[in-house]
Parts: C-alpha cells; sequence; structure tokens
C-alpha cells in the first residue's frame, strides 16, 4: 500500500488516477495566495502562462518584459491586480529599478520567476561573439 504526499490511499477500491491527481492540486491550491511574483519575460509565452496562473492561484503578480506592448496586454490578461514594468534583464540597473518598484508598490517580493530568454537564429559556428555575449547577458 503506498501513500502520496496528500494523505489518499492509491489502493482504495474506485479511486482513479483523476480523483488522486485532482485530490492533490486541491492541497497544492493557494501556496502563492497572497505573496508577490515577480515573472521576467511575462509578456509571451510561458511567462505569460505562469504570470496569469500565479494570479489566478491568488498571488500578487509583477509582469517584466521588454516589450511594453506584450506586458501591459499580459498583466491585464493576468487581472488580480497584476502589474506590468518595462524591464531589460540584461541590464543591472533596470533590475535595481524593477525590485525598488515592485516594494515600493507591494512591500515585499516572495518569488522570482526568471523566464526571460531569447532566440538568436543559426548555429554554434555561425553566432557572433556580440550576440552570444547578449545571450549569456539575458
Amino acid at each position: 500500500m503506498r501513500e502520496i504526499d496528500a494523505g489518499c490511499d492509491v489502493t482504495e477500491v474506485g479511486l482513479t488516477l483523476t480523483q488522486i491527481f485532482e485530490h492533490i492540486k486541491g492541497n497544492q491550491m493557494g501556496r502563492v495566495e497572497d505573496k508577490v511574483c515577480l515573472v521576467t519575460g511575462g509578456g509571451s509565452g510561458l511567462g505569460r502562462a505562469d504570470a496569469i496562473a500565479l494570479a489566478k492561484e491568488g498571488a500578487k503578480v509583477v509582469i517584466t518584459d521588454i516589450s511594453k506592448e506584450n506586458g501591459e496586454e499580459a498583466a491585464h490578461a493576468a487581472g488580480n491586480g497584476a502589474i506590468f514594468l518595462e524591464h531589460d534583464v540584461a541590464e543591472e540597473d533596470q533590475w535595481q529599478l524593477v525590485i525598488k518598484q515592485t516594494l515600493a508598490h507591494f512591500d515585499e517580493l516572495n518569488v522570482v520567476v526568471n523566464n526571460a530568454g531569447m532566440f538568436i537564429p543559426g548555429s554554434v559556428e555561425e553566432v557572433s561573439w556580440d550576440q552570444y555575449r547578449i545571450h549569456q547577458r539575458v
């Protein structure tokens, strides 16, 4: 007999995997409720999805992105009072400003999702040194 973290006996007659996962999921809800979560690259893709999911779970979300248009739209889509801050993660002074603005708005910062990234097309042999350095800074 194997127990799941949620305290549910897997061998119970009639207990389906769906029921097990729903039980576990139910016990995981609210873990980020009222936590301040900063999501870099939150204007699109996985960062946007993360920001929306965190807001849905009750987090206070700060979305940062290099694209103002995408970031503002993502903050609106996330709801729950999510805010957007324009931010180039490759610039140290912008990190300091984003942290300062987050603390000014929410008084704390509990979670950082370092999602921002960039894609440089081509093989490693074709990438210039400057492109490589920019990629590493992000």
